[in-house]
């Protein structure tokens, strides 16, 4: 007794059109979730540098309020208070730069990540791509066999009993 071949080719093109079709989805899926990352790491990096920029901008409008007092001769009370006003700015600058430091180690970080996963994907890539080329070679494989093997010959025996039918 013979195993239904028939069965067997329809299952390699339909398999390999499977696989064909799951790689590129994956690589596509892949590929969209980096992408996104790249984005969150490019908002996450203006927002660091929008901040940076605010802070170097106050820093530099106090530099100017500092020269101007300076430029007056103030008094001693102006100058007390502008010791106090300095310090607690100096606290709060510090905090900011400290919270930035944080920030960009954690950027820094996320970016190295984001180009290991980009290597990675490239890799995955060349792999599918070999894949997805065996895929469709299997799939072009069994749809030959199944008409060459199978197909071809139960067309002729339908066309022979169409025929044989026609003639009775």
């Amino acid at each position: 007794m013979q195993a239904p071949t028939d069965n067997l080719y329809k299952f390699f093109a339909i398999a390999g059109m499977l696989c064909f079709v799951f790689f590129f989805f994956d690589l596509n899926r892949r590929s969209d979730e980096l992408e996104s990352n790249i984005d969150k790491l490019t908002v996450q990096q203006a927002e660091f540098l929008a901040t940076l920029e605010g802070l170097e901008e106050t820093a530099d409008r106090t530099q100017k309020e500092i020269k101007g007092l300076i430029a007056r001769k103030p008094s001693v009370k102006e100058l007390v208070d502008a010791q106090a006003k300095l310090g607690v700015f100096k606290e709060s600058i510090q905090s900011k730069f400290f919270e930035l430091k944080i920030v960009n180690a954690k950027l820094n970080a996320n970016i190295d990540l984001v180009k290991g996963y980009y290597d990675k994907l490239k890799r995955l890539m060349e792999f599918y791509k070999l894949l997805q080329n065996i895929s469709l070679v299997i799939s072009f494989v069994g749809v030959f066999l199944w008409y060459f093997k199978t197909q071809r010959y139960l067309d002729l025996k339908d066309k022979q009993s169409t025929a044989s039918t026609a003639l009775q």
